[in-house]
Formats: C-alpha cells, sequence, structure tokens
C-alpha cells in the first residue's frame, strides 16, 4: 500500500499541511477518537499507531468491523459512522492529521508537491475500496 506522504519531503509535508489547515491529534492506548474523526467533511490520516472501528450493536454487543492501521485514512465520507452505532479506539499510542477535505480540494497554492500527496490519498483510497471489495466477496 502506498505511505500517505510517500515523495514528499518533511518540509514540504508541513508546509502543505499548513495550507490545509491540518491539526495533528496525539491520542492513548485505548481512547476513544469518534468525535475528532466523525466531523463533518473532515478527512483524517492516521501517520502513526492503529484504531479499531467497533460497531455496536442493538443487543449491547460490540463486535470489531475493522482495523485501520498507520497510513491509512479515515473520515464519515469514508465510512458511515454515527456515534450511537460507532466508536473508533485507539490500539496504541496513536497519532492522526485531521483537514478539512473542501480545504483540500479547494488548494489553490503552487507546492509542487500537492500533486503527488493527492495522488497518494487516491492510492491508498483504491487500496481500501479494493480491500473491501474483496471482504464483501468473501462474505
Amino acid at each position: 500500500m502506498s505511505k500517505i506522504f510517500e515523495n514528499i519531503d518533511s518540509k514540504n509535508k508541513y508546509k502543505l499541511l499548513h495550507s490545509f489547515r491540518a491539526d495533528t491529534y496525539k491520542f492513548k492506548q485505548n481512547e476513544s477518537i469518534i468525535n475528532t474523526v466523525n466531523e463533518n467533511n473532515v478527512l483524517c490520516l492516521i501517520t502513526k499507531g492503529s484504531v479499531n472501528l467497533i460497531r455496536n450493536n442493538e443487543t449491547g454487543n460490540n463486535y470489531i468491523v475493522e482495523r485501520i492501521d498507520e497510513d491509512n485514512i479515515l473520515g464519515s465520507f469514508i465510512y458511515s459512522i454515527n456515534e450511537i452505532d460507532f466508536d473508533i479506539i485507539t490500539n496504541e499510542e496513536t497519532e492522526i492529521i485531521s483537514m478539512n477535505y473542501y480545504d483540500l480540494l479547494n488548494y489553490r497554492g503552487k507546492n509542487k508537491n500537492y500533486n503527488t500527496f493527492i495522488k497518494n490519498i487516491f492510492q491508498v483510497l483504491s487500496a481500501k475500496t479494493k480491500e473491501n471489495n474483496e471482504r464483501i466477496n468473501i462474505l
């Protein structure tokens, strides 16, 4: 799977994130991050650690729907989640970069790494879609 910041040096990575008004959040192990991820129009990049997407069913039982690892993407537009039926819990110390995806899509700056960043995001999303389609076929 492609890495989100592949072929982008640290200096340009931080310039890009600043342009998108991105926020970095650090979480401890077993911490709920549903409020951070479930905001409207937010794209979250897991840059360190991993989380479990947990479904809470009608009988009060919880089960892990998916483990989402480092260099992956979360967001309310990717997963149809709500705070009543789902929770997202960190498996370890986890770092997430959160940004408004409209800021990302409407970027008009001149950072030469923007296209590389967008390409990397699409590669991650494409791999995620392929993985989910394989799960559906198995089920």
